[in-house]
Parts: C-alpha cells; structure tokens; sequence
C-alpha cells in the first residue's frame, strides 16, 4: 500500500508487509532467518587480529570489504581480490 502522507511531498511511504501472527509465523521466520544467516559468505580470519572472529564478525567483514571492493571499482581505481570462504 502506498500514502502520501504531510510534510513528503510527492514521495509515497510504503508500508511493510505484515507478517503472520503466532508462534508458527514466528517460528517460519527464525527459521527463514538462521537459513539466510548460514548461507552468507564469511572472509578468512585476519591474520593481524589475534582474536579468533566469530562467523557473524566474519560475515561482516566480508561484506564491509565487498563494499570498499565496489566503491573502488566505481571511482575508476581497480579492485583488489578478496578472499571468501
């Protein structure tokens, strides 16, 4: 659904789609969720941090080097590699 609401312009504001209610929605969901989670892809351990990141912090990592990889492929610098999984 699309409102114009005050103060916007002539920009609309979509409304999120509902979700179910109950514990089987909630239930779909997580598990929606934790399937996406484990299909990210993570980078390898830095070998200058001595702490041993976890996966959320891996898959983290990855995606902040993917944006610098974009951002310098978008100013005409040229990518460096980055190693995944």
């Amino acid at each position: 659904m699309i409102e114009r609401t005050a103060g916007q312009g002539s920009r609309p504001r979509r409304e999120a789609p509902r979700l179910g209610r109950g514990p089987l929605a909630r239930q779909t969901l997580f598990q929606r969720l934790q399937d996406y989670q484990s299909q990210l892809p993570m980078a390898d351990q830095p070998r200058h941090i001595v702490t041993q990141l976890l996966p959320y912090q891996r898959q983290g990592l990855y995606w902040m080097k993917m944006r610098e990889v974009r951002a310098r492929a978008a100013s005409g610098r040229g990518a460096r590699r980055v190693r995944g999984r």
